[in-house]
């Protein structure tokens, strides 16, 4: 999700650099939604909705066209997944704050981290870049542009570095 706002953030510093339309700039995110409205309906729907929706054999068939070689354990264990998650208690909002102290540890765990994540204060250089870097002594608009883009290329460096770490043995 973090890699795909960044990249989106990063293309629209791009596109602004040589584009120096205010409208413009305003409607990407529209160009996008139009265009995701039209493609989203050519995308197949996934083995594990198909399995949860229209059966095991549904799902079953969608796996086997995007896997190479034999599928069914994998299936299997999809479909025991989904048959576990079945039978799963549903937690009223209620039960996150006052209910089981495990649920109200990772909810309130969550709840942190957007609060934590909204006071390092990233927003406010993604809001306010122009006036930051001409308060930094960039005094013409292209180089103030040419700065953003710069920015935002290494948020996008931090951001794939992020990724392969976050796994990693490192």
């Amino acid at each position: 999700f973090q890699f795909m706002v960044v990249f989106g953030v990063l293309s629209s510093s791009v596109f602004t650099l040589f584009d120096h339309d205010w409208r413009t700039g305003m409607m990407l995110p529209g160009y996008a939604g139009v265009v995701i409205t039209f493609v989203a309906w050519t995308l197949p729907e996934s083995p594990r909705w198909l399995m949860s929706k229209k059966g095991y054999e549904a799902g079953f068939a969608a796996l086997k066209r995007v896997r190479h070689g034999d599928v069914t354990e994998e299936a299997r264990e999809i479909y025991a997944s989904i048959q576990a998650q079945s039978n799963i208690q549903k937690v009223p909002y209620s039960g996150l704050v006052f209910g089981d102290a495990n649920i109200r540890t990772r909810f309130l765990v969550c709840v942190g981290m957007q609060i934590a994540q909204q006071m390092t204060g990233v927003n406010a250089f993604l809001s306010y870049a122009n006036q930051l870097f001409s308060q930094l002594g960039f005094t013409e608009e292209m180089q103030k542009l040419e700065v953003n883009v710069m920015f935002q290329g290494v948020q996008m460096v931090g951001c794939v570095a992020g990724i392969l770490l976050v796994d990693s043995k490192w």
